[in-house]
């Protein structure tokens, strides 16, 4: 099947390489024009009515500030969490780790603990802290993984958590018994990673 570009007076065949596909009222058809012409067609125009697209554009987006900005915040947000996800499942697959953690269990972590920082209870942004350190055997994984803020995974870095946390000045022993808790700790003893 072909069909006769009404622009260029040109025949072609009848598929979505040469022609553009419009929707109208649940149905498909091929537009009239080749790509070519379209394209070329769109380009002159946007040259042509620079000025009037420019003060459109402007008026839309002056008006839609709010619903564009909350948009930005929340690509920006899933941009993070997805590249964080991304490189600690690296680290630990070069460490041979277990690494089963997704960002659905990030999320279950983070309201356990009401989006605060499981350690001082800080609102903050939240790192993945891993309870026991990477070079020290710990998984990427759910039994692993909880939210602290930046202040709280630097400070603890590679140590045991039974160690550093008690002597930090906001030690909260109900905070550690939740922390045990939501990772299935028993008697407060260190799990071992095989």
């Amino acid at each position: 099947m072909v069909r006769y570009c009404t622009k260029c007076g040109t025949w072609f065949p009848l598929t979505s390489d040469y022609f553009g596909i419009r929707r109208y009222k649940n149905k498909f058809s091929f537009i009239m024009d080749c790509k070519s012409c379209k394209n070329d067609y769109i380009k002159r125009y946007q040259m042509e009515n620079k000025d009037s697209i420019s003060k459109t554009k402007k008026i839309w987006v002056d008006n839609n500030k709010e619903s564009l900005a909350k948009k930005k915040h929340i690509n920006y947000r899933q941009h993070v969490e997805d590249y964080r996800i991304g490189f600690y499942h690296r680290n630990a697959i070069k460490a041979d780790l277990p690494h089963t953690f997704t960002i659905e269990q990030w999320d279950i972590a983070k309201q356990y603990f009401n989006n605060r920082c499981c350690y001082c209870e800080r609102e903050s942004v939240l790192h993945q802290e891993h309870f026991i350190a990477e070079s020290n055997g710990g998984g990427y994984t759910k039994e692993n993984i909880i939210p602290a803020c930046h202040s709280c995974n630097s400070s603890k870095c590679n140590k045991s958590f039974f160690e550093w946390y008690p002597k930090k000045y906001f030690y909260s022993k109900e905070r550690e018994e939740k922390i045990l808790k939501f990772l299935s700790y028993e008697n407060n003893v260190e799990k071992i990673f095989s």
